[in-house]
Order: structure tokens, then sequence, then C-alpha cells
């Protein structure tokens, strides 16, 4: 099964490596652009590699990039993002024309105009999360039977409330137990709440429901599993397959075509050569999580052709430190914009007032929700212009 894996990529590969211009490749240092990276090396390729760094440590991959392109010999840019919001923020996001609250966008914006310098095309790693089961949340629902199994009395009035106990800093939450505890105990009550609420939402239905109060917004149900035919298959699985035909075209893609398009830099994704997106379909979760091993097959497919730190290396995702941001760089943007100019018709003041206030109070990190809620600001007022 690794044979046929392979053979499909490096063919997949080859024939997105055809251009009459300058050909590079997206590089983190992690698992899926290693393998493209790697892959493109075996076939010959002369490789330039590309990433973006951030000042916040915890968030920045730059170091593990350099490490990777020095094993594979690539020829490495890489470049740091500071958070200027007058000049990147809303140029970035009036590329979308629409309210896009995925915050990668801004580090992606960052990635393909630094790639543009040096070439016109870009291979990237897209997919491999979705089609191979990479996401911290699949392991989390594989667990999270074991969590339900105590009393529903004694989760909400102990364990959750001694999770929610706990503040939390603005440091990637792959880092922090605390915020790992916390999504952990979210995705459980999120769960109780709407159990087909299969997505990664920043909000939960009864949070979108208390937003949207007393506007004309109605919260829309999830029927995904009903809707795509998954209720044959296990919990993970229909996470999987529900990402692979939402999450991955509605948020992943679009931002990928969007943020590339505006600096005229065409990205191509191997891994979603349909005869791979085909082969992925048909595995059965045990070569996607194995154990507490994350993307398995893929792995050990290409263990003997990755850097050893990338094979053992944990994901790390393409994440941005918006808590910090909300409390310097974007706490003048943000009190400006959404604070001084609410929207009644769409969204609740004081419900938007209470998220800020508690980040602000460093209690806990809001900052995905107070990214979605400027998006949408940034959006409203855009459209005008």
């Amino acid at each position: 099964m690794s044979d046929d894996l392979t053979s499909l990529l490096d063919n997949a590969v080859k024939l997105r490596l055809r251009s009459d211009v300058p050909i590079g490749a997206f590089l983190s240092g992690g698992l899926d652009s290693s393998i493209i990276v790697a892959t493109m090396k075996r076939l010959g390729a002369d490789v330039e590699t590309f990433t973006v760094g951030f000042g916040e440590e915890s968030y920045d991959e730059s170091n593990n990039a350099a490490e990777a392109a020095r094993y594979y010999a690539t020829h490495h840019h890489s470049s740091t993002l500071h958070m200027d919001p007058v000049h990147n923020l809303g140029q970035c996001l009036k590329a979308f024309g629409e309210p896009f609250a995925d915050p990668s966008a801004i580090p992606t914006w960052h990635l393909c105009q630094h790639a543009r310098r040096f070439a016109t095309v870009a291979l990237s790693g897209d997919g491999a999360d979705e089609l191979f089961g990479g996401y911290r949340r699949y392991y989390a629902r594989k667990q999270l039977s074991k969590l339900m199994a105590i009393p529903a009395w004694l989760r909400h009035n102990f364990l959750y409330r001694f999770v929610e106990a706990f503040p939390e800093g603005s440091e990637y939450y792959a880092t922090s137990l605390v915020k790992k505890m916390k999504l952990f105990s979210r995705m459980a009550k999120r769960l109780e709440e709407a159990a087909n609420d299969l997505l990664p939402q920043t909000f939960t239905v009864g949070e979108r429901i208390q937003l949207f109060d007393g506007t004309s917004v109605v919260p829309r149900n999830c029927h995904h599993i009903s809707e795509f035919g998954l209720s044959n298959l296990d919990p993970v699985s229909q996470m999987i397959l529900t990402d692979v035909q939402t999450y991955l075209p509605d948020d992943i893609l679009v931002k990928v075509d969007r943020m590339s398009m505006a600096h005229s830099l065409e990205v191509r994704s191997p891994l979603l050569d349909y005869r791979i997106v085909e082969f992925a379909c048909r595995l059965p979760l045990a070569y996607k999580i194995c154990g507490s091993n994350q993307k398995y097959l893929l792995r050990e497919s290409y263990k003997n052709i990755l850097a050893p730190a990338v094979y053992s290396r944990e994901k790390h995702g393409f994440a941005v430190p918006l808590g910090t941001w909300f409390r310097n760089e974007l706490k003048t943007y943000f009190e400006s914009l959404v604070l001084d100019n609410p929207i009644p018709e769409f969204l609740n003041q004081q419900v938007i007032l209470q998220l800020w206030l508690k980040h602000q109070q460093g209690t806990v990190d809001n900052g995905f929700k107070l990214w979605s809620i400027l998006a949408f600001h940034q959006w409203y007022y855009n459209r005008k212009n």
C-alpha cells in the first residue's frame, strides 16, 4: 500500500512540475510540505522553497523550515511577518469579497507575496490533513468516548468547570496543556449540544444564537451526516469526510486561491490529485490514525526519505498569534473598527464587548472569535467602498 501511495504522488508531483516559468514550493518543515519537497528533489528538480515566520516563538516554524531546507539542499527563502493592520489586513481580506474569517489568510498572503519574488508557480502540501487524518481534533474525537463515559452531572458540575477555571495565555495551543484541555472539553460540550456539528466551528450553536440575538440572522443547523450519507461510518471518519467536502474546498482552498492570485502566483497541490483523493477515501481509519500516530500511512511511506526531525515532529499548523495581536497590534484597530462602529442588524454588540473584555483581562483567549467578528466588520465596510 505504501508503494501505491508513493507511486501516485511521484506521478502527481511530476505532472505539476511542468512549467515554462520559475517553480518552487512552500516549506514549513512539517510532514506534508517536506514530502512534496523531498519528492521534487528525488525527481531531479532544482527547488526554491519559501516559508514565513513570526516573532512569537510558539507560533514560529521558520527554524524547522530552514533545517528541512538544509537537509533537502533547496534554495531557501524565509521572511518574518510583522502585523500591520492598516496595510496588510484590509488589503488581504478585501481580496476575498466575502467575510472570510480564517486567520491563516494573513500569513498565506505574506507567504505568497514573498514567494512571488522568486517564482511564478509554487507546490503546496494542502490536503494531507483532511485526506490522511492529520488534524488533532480527529484524534481528540477518537478519545472522546472515554470522557463521555463519565456521568453527565460530574462532567458539567466538576470537570468542565475545573478546566475552564484555568486562565489561558496567548501561546500556540499545541504547546499549552491548558488550551488542549479546554479545546477537548469544549468539543465534548459542543457535540452534546449538537451531535452533527462536525466542522471546526469558532462559535458553538448556542454562542451563535447569543451573538445573533435580536437580529435577522438565524444560525444554520448542521446536517452533514445525513447530507453526505455518513451515518454508517465511525465518528472520526464522519469528521474527516465532512472536512473533505466542506472545510477543504470552502476554506483551505479558497484561502490559498485568493491569496496566491492576489500576487499572480499559481499554487498547485499534488496531494489533491484526484487519484490520491480516491486512494485516501478508500483507506480504513486505522491507516490514517494508528494508536496516537496520525497520518500513519503517509508518514510511514516516506520514512526513509524524510529528515529524521520531520518524521518525528508533531503537527504544528499554520497558526498566527491572534491572542497577542488583539492585546497589541490589533487592539486599537479592533476598538475603532468594531467597538466604535456596531452593526446591530447583524451582531449583538454587548456579546462582542464581553468577549473583548474577557480577552483583555487575560482570563481566556478569544482570539479566533474576535477575528471572526473583525473579518465580518472589515467586509461589511469594504463592500461600501
